[in-house]
């Protein structure tokens, strides 16, 4: 029996953990902002504090989640997007089935 691997749901699974993990991360930094706040904390006690509620809460991921997050991260690297060529390659002009058609190209042209 061979084995395949189904790209396209290993790359939907990483991107949705990685997703659930920077909302919940967001949600947990505003609420240790306004702990912070509250407590009237320098902007460095403030990120401490973050650091320490994120850290509390798992980076923002299930034990379960954080551990498929993980292995998922191992096989996966993320790459530059290949850049777009702005100039699209010209097609050749056709021949007409015809070879006593007149060529398109070649039509009203001055």
């Amino acid at each position: 029996m061979a084995l395949k691997v189904n790209v396209d749901k290993v790359l939907t699974d990483y991107e949705a953990l990685a997703k659930k993990q920077e909302t919940k991360l967001a949600e947990i930094e505003i609420e240790a902002r306004a702990y912070a706040q509250k407590r009237g904390f320098d902007e460095d006690k403030t990120l401490e504090t973050i650091d320490m509620f994120q850290t509390l809460e798992d980076n923002g991921l299930s034990g379960e989640d954080a551990d498929k997050f993980n292995l998922l991260d191992e096989y996966i690297d993320e790459v530059e997007d290949a850049p777009v060529e702005e100039k699209a390659e010209e097609k050749p002009v056709e021949q007409a089935a015809n070879p006593t058609a007149p060529n398109p190209a070649k039509v009203n042209v001055v």
